[in-house]
């Protein structure tokens, strides 16, 4: 490697070289905003591969989930404007280029950096730890 093409730091703490890439800053927003495991994050790509409308119960199965989780996370989806109900308890994402085109993105860095990902999804900070840290003297610290 010739100078400055040595590790660097970025989003999330990942080191990147010029033969991988920094994961995109909206991909890492996106996983810090919408994603609290690797499993949901599955599912949700399993809609963005789907050519057509998935009936919430085949995706149960398919992913093993229970039913009761997976409405929680549909609904959650379909709030934040990622999906949206089809006819006979179906879903499918949105028609939306902007969101198909950032849930591409997702697929594609995680088929290429999954570890990478993961650090991504599981290293999120975490809202109730950040306002903790806000009412400490010597934030850091642990007690």
């Amino acid at each position: 490697m010739g100078p400055g093409a040595g590790p660097q730091s970025a989003p999330g703490g990942i080191r990147v070289s010029e033969r991988w890439p920094a994961i995109p800053d909206r991909v890492v927003a996106f996983l810090h905003s919408h994603v609290r495991s690797m499993l949901q994050l599955e599912t949700l790509l399993v809609f963005e591969a789907a050519p057509n409308a998935c009936r919430a119960e085949e995706i149960a199965v398919q992913m093993y989930l229970s039913e009761p989780v997976l409405a929680t996370w549909l609904d959650g989806w379909v709030g934040a404007g990622f999906c949206e109900r089809a006819e006979a308890n179906g879903y499918r994402l949105v028609a939306d280029d902007d969101v198909l085109k950032l849930l591409g993105e997702v697929a594609t860095t995680y088929l290429h950096r999954p570890v990478s990902v993961g650090r991504c999804v599981f290293g999120a900070p975490d809202p109730k730890r950040s306002l903790a840290e806000a009412f400490r003297l010597r934030p850091g610290q642990d007690d």
